[in-house]
C-alpha cells in the first residue's frame, strides 16, 4: 500500500470521514490510544479499529472548540486546551470545563484591563507543558497588542492558576532534554546568527528555561544578563467588624516571613477607599525587605488593601510563607 494514496481503493487503506460540526479543523493531539481532534466548536476523538474500518471517529464534546492550532496540550495523559470563545477545556476521557479564577483576565473585552485579542491573536496562542513543575501555560496577545505579552498557567495537580506577562512563540517540554526549551520572538533587532539578507527587522531568540536566576542572552558580541522580575499581589481584603467593609481598617505593620530571601524584595500596600477606586500606594511605602528584616511599621489606613511582593536583582530568589500583618478597625467613613 502507498501511503501517499488518498483515493479509496479496495485494496488500500484510504478513507473519508465527516465532520458534524465546526466550521473548521483547528488542530489535533495524539493522546494515550486516540487522537483528539479539535474543531471551532466540537471534540471529537479518532482511533485506530482495524479492518475493515481502520479508524473510527466519534464526537465526545460541543460547545469547546480550540481557540488556536497550538492552544491545545497533551500533558500527564490529558488533553488541555483554551476555548475558541473563553474559557478552558481538558479531556481525560470525557471533556470537561476546568474550573478557573482568572477567566476575566484572560478574556474579558470589556473595561480598562483588556484580556485576549480575538481579532488577530487567536492563531497566535502557544500552550506549553512545563512537566518539571506540573504546569500547563497559554502565551497570547492582550488586546491591544498584535504580538504575545502574556501567559496564563494552571498548575493541573495543584489546581492553581496565576498569571503574568511573558512572552514565548513556541515551547517543548523536557521530554528529551533536561530542562525545558522556549522561542521569543524580538521585534527590534535583525538576526546576526547567522545574518539573513533581505531581513530587516525581527529575530527569534531560543532561551533555556527553568536554569539560573536571571536571563542570559548569548550574542555574537558577548552575553548579556538581566534580572528577572517577580511579583505576587493579593486579592483585596477588609475588615470584617459589624458588616462586611462597614469599617476602615489601619494596617499598622507586617512581619516578613520569607522562607528563602537572596537579595532584597519590596512590599507594597496597595489602598482604596471603594472598590471601584483605583489602588493606591501606601505614603510610606513600598518597603524593602531583608533576611535582616523583623517588622516593618506601615501607618496605611483604607478600607481595603492588597499586599503585593516583588523583586528585580540580578541573581536574587525568594519564596514567602505566612503573611502576618497587625489591623484594627479604625473609624467609619
Amino acid at each position: 500500500e502507498d501511503e501517499t494514496d488518498y483515493t479509496p481503493t479496495s485494496t488500500n487503506t484510504a478513507g473519508t470521514m465527516y465532520l458534524d460540526q465546526g466550521n473548521k479543523i483547528v488542530g489535533a493531539v495524539q493522546g494515550k490510544d486516540y487522537i483528539l481532534i479539535l474543531t471551532d466548536t466540537a471534540a471529537y476523538i479518532m482511533q485506530y479499529v482495524g479492518p475493515p474500518f481502520t479508524f473510527s471517529i466519534r464526537q465526545v464534546g460541543s460547545d469547546c472548540g480550540a481557540i488556536g492550532q497550538h492552544s491545545i496540550v497533551y500533558a500527564n495523559g490529558v488533553v488541555f486546551w483554551m476555548g475558541a470563545t473563553g474559557g478552558f477545556f481538558m479531556f481525560d476521557g470525557s471533556v470537561k470545563t476546568v474550573p478557573c479564577l482568572v477567566e476575566d483576565f484572560v478574556f474579558t473585552t470589556q473595561g480598562t484591563n483588556l484580556g485576549i485579542n480575538y481579532d488577530t491573536g487567536s492563531e497566535l496562542v502557544q500552550g506549553g507543558h512545563n512537566a518539571l513543575f506540573n504546569e500547563v501555560s497559554w502565551f497570547y496577545p492582550q488586546n491591544s497588542g498584535t504580538q504575545i505579552d502574556r501567559i496564563v498557567t494552571y498548575n493541573y495537580l495543584e489546581q492553581v492558576w496565576t498569571t503574568g506577562t511573558l512572552d514565548r512563540t513556541s515551547w517543548a517540554n523536557a521530554d528529551i532534554f533536561d530542562l525545558p526549551f522556549a522561542t521569543q520572538l524580538d521585534l527590534a533587532n535583525p538576526p546576526d546568527f547567522p545574518t539573513i539578507n533581505g531581513v530587516s527587522n525581527g529575530r527569534s531568540v531560543l532561551y533555556e528555561q527553568e536554569t539560573g536566576t536571571n536571563q542570559v542572552r548569548t550574542y555574537t558580541t558577548g552575553t548579556v544578563t538581566t534580572a528577572i522580575s517577580s511579583s505576587i499581589q493579593s486579592g483585596d481584603f477588609d475588615i470584617d467588624v459589624q458588616g462586611d467593609g462597614e469599617y476602615f481598617m489601619s494596617v499598622r505593620r507586617f512581619i516578613p516571613d520569607f522562607k528563602n530571601l537572596n537579595g532584597t524584595a519590596n512590599v507594597t500596600i496597595y489602598l482604596s477607599r471603594f472598590p471601584n477606586d483605583t489602588a493606591t500606594g501606601s505614603p510610606l511605602g513600598p518597603f524593602t525587605v531583608s533576611t535582616s528584616t523583623q517588622q516593618i511599621w506601615t501607618r496605611a489606613r483604607s478600607r481595603l488593601a492588597s499586599f503585593k511582593i516583588d523583586a528585580d536583582e540580578l541573581n536574587g530568589t525568594w519564596r514567602y510563607g505566612l503573611f502576618r500583618f497587625d489591623s484594627r478597625p479604625d473609624g467609619r467613613r
